[in-house]
C-alpha cells in the first residue's frame, strides 16, 4: 500500500519538475575540452572526499565490530572484511581520482 502512494506521489510530481524547467533553455553549441575536464576533475574531487568520509566511518566502525567482538570469529571476520573493503574503496578512489589525468595525457591537444 505504500509503494503504491510513493509511487502515485513520484508519478505526480514528475510532470510537474518537467514543467519548471525554464522555456528558453538553450545549449552552447562548442563546449571547449577544457571546460569539459575541469567539471571531471570538479566531480571527481567532490566524489573523492565523499568516498573519503564514507571510508573513515566504515573503518571506525570496523574498529568498533573488532573491539566489541569479544574474541568470537565470526564478528572478527565481519571487522576485517569491512577493513578489506575500506582498502578497496580507497584504492578505488583513487584510481578515479587519478582518471581526469590520464585521459587529459592521453588526448592530444
Amino acid at each position: 500500500m505504500i509503494k503504491k502512494l510513493y509511487f502515485s506521489i513520484l508519478s505526480l510530481a514528475l510532470p510537474t519538475l518537467a514543467a519548471a524547467a525554464p522555456p528558453n533553455l538553450q545549449f552552447r553549441d562548442n563546449i571547449d575540452k577544457d571546460q569539459v575536464f575541469n567539471i571531471i576533475d570538479t566531480l571527481s574531487q567532490y566524489l573523492f572526499a565523499l568516498l573519503v568520509a564514507v571510508t573513515v566511518f566504515f573503518v571506525l566502525y570496523a574498529a568498533w565490530l573488532y573491539l566489541s567482538s569479544g574474541g568470537e570469529a565470526e564478528a572478527t571476520t565481519q571487522a576485517r572484511n569491512y577493513l578489506i573493503y575500506a582498502a578497496i574503496a580507497i584504492a578505488v578512489g583513487l584510481f578515479a581520482r587519478a582518471l581526469p589525468s590520464i585521459v587529459d595525457s592521453l588526448i592530444p591537444r
